[in-house]
């Protein structure tokens, strides 16, 4: 197993200058497109619901202004069914202020075609019609209208009404009310005529309304329901029942009213389009159901937030790129300073180190630099030393040498010296002994005889010791 110096190298310095740079900058460039797209989503989501405001304003003008011109062109018949009640009256004085014996159908000849009689009792009940779909019709289902008719019997004066759509079969008809002398019934006409229906449908809410809808890409439908909730205008849908409800309840409320559909996602909106008029009896206003998609706002914002996040990508690898070239920019006096020390460490201490850019880096760099000057000095230093160690070693092997021949000398005149000394002393041990042995011959037993002997065994010893001292040597 290594050791630690054998460990992987650590990440280079430029590298870990790029990520810090990253680092710092990349959450402020995603907090600033973050705001960004906030805002502009509140912008948009501020400008749809001003678009909404606006289509929703426009519908109820457009509706007004639609029924302004119907209202002119229903005044252009308003003398003419006045006219018509004078024969209507005629025939009620004729029967006695009875209707029973009123003959309605003559009548209705002598009005001409396409016109057709009521006669409506203080309850509110049509008693009597040549419209047989109508006879019976109980007006107090509809209070409003009941209210308003009552008021028009109590008065004396002719009061004529809209073109709307009788109750029965939603036939457009014209209708004005004249109160009977004695105030006990309201008698009614309607009209309707081929002309009329011709000349009525170039002014139709539905056209107008479907144009303005049409200009609003986040409206998927238009419905229009009338005053009695009857749907006008649009297709039929499952849950029209539950629709229905909500509508007679804006009109009820006289208010905007808003449901969501957690399912599709759609938001349905009921418009109340207030076209109430004192002068006439019916009430044409009418409930707009809008239904609104939000699949174009989503596609919006998913649009929006692809391209920020794409310009988030592209400013974060432009901020990368400039990160790096920043950080080698910035890296390049260190890389330089790296260069020269590792010169210097390779042996060229001649090497001169390179500092510029900060003035840390120039601080660090004249560091280096006496570093390495005071670094020349010791190594000069240190070869002086091991230049005066090598003549000290070569002078001092000289004065070994003359001195080891000098002893070699010495120990070889100390050699010469004992063996002539040995010499010399053996010789004199051999006279000695040689004479102390003729001694001995001429002498008889006694104490000179023993001291002899005891000489000549001291000899013997003296001789010994000199081969000893010769062998050791």
């Amino acid at each position: 197993m290594g050791r630690e110096s054998q460990e992987r190298p650590a990440l280079p310095f430029i590298l870990h200058l790029t990520l810090a740079i990253l680092l710092a900058t990349a959450p402020v460039v995603c907090l600033i497109s973050f705001v960004d797209y906030v805002s502009i989503r509140q912008e948009l989501e501020a400008t749809a619901q001003e678009f909404q405001d606006q289509t929703e304003t426009g519908i109820i003008l457009s509706m007004d202004l639609v029924d302004t011109g119907l209202k002119i062109f229903d005044g252009t018949l308003n003398h003419r069914m006045q006219e018509k009640f004078e024969p209507f009256l005629a025939e009620y004085e004729r029967a006695g202020r009875d209707p029973a014996a009123m003959d309605l159908y003559c009548v209705r000849e002598d009005l001409g075609e396409g016109f057709d009689l009521y006669i409506i009792n203080e309850s509110g009940i049509i008693e009597y019609t040549t419209h047989p779909s109508e006879l019976g019709y109980d007006f107090t289902a509809i209070p409003y209208f009941y209210d308003r008719i009552t008021e028009i019997r109590l008065k004396e004066t002719f009061s004529a009404d809209r073109i709307v759509p009788e109750i029965a079969t939603g036939e457009i008809r014209k209708y004005a009310y004249m109160p009977t002398p004695d105030r006990r019934y309201l008698l009614e006409l309607g009209f309707t005529d081929p002309d009329l229906q011709q000349w009525r449908t170039m002014l139709e809410y539905r056209d107008t309304a479907k144009e303005l809808v049409d200009l609003n890409p986040n409206i998927d439908e238009i419905r229009l329901y009338d005053s009695l909730g009857t749907l006008i205008s649009g297709e039929a849908h499952p849950d029209d029942a539950h629709r229905l409800i909500l509508a007679r309840q804006a009109y009820q409320e006289k208010t905007t009213l808003e449901v969501k559909s957690a399912a599709t996602g759609e938001l349905i909106r009921y418009l109340f389009i207030d076209l109430t008029d004192s002068d006439y009896a019916s009430d044409v206003s009418m409930v707009a159901e809008l239904t609104y998609s939000t699949k174009v706002t989503e596609a919006r914002f998913a649009d929006m937030l692809s391209q920020h996040m794409s310009v988030l990508l592209i400013g974060l690898v432009i901020i990368g790129c400039l990160s790096a070239f920043a950080a080698h920019l910035l890296t390049r006096p260190i890389r330089m300073l790296v260069a020269d020390v590792n010169a210097v460490a390779g042996g060229d201490l001649d090497r001169p180190i390179r500092a510029d850019g900060a003035e840390e880096f120039v601080h660090l760099g004249e560091g280096i630099s006496a570093m390495v000057t005071a670094l020349k000095g010791t190594i000069q230093r240190l070869r002086e030393s091991e230049e005066e160690l090598t003549r000290y070693s070569h002078t001092l092997e000289g004065e070994v040498k003359d001195r080891t021949a000098a002893l070699e000398e010495s120990a070889r005149m100390a050699n010469l010296y004992l063996d002539i000394m040995g010499h010399d002393i053996n010789n004199a041990n051999n006279v000695a002994g040689l004479y102390s042995d003729l001694l001995l011959t001429g002498l008889e037993e006694g104490p000179e005889e023993e001291y002899l002997r005891k000489a000549k065994a001291e000899l013997t010893r003296s001789i010994e010791i000199i081969r000893n001292i010769n062998t050791i040597r």
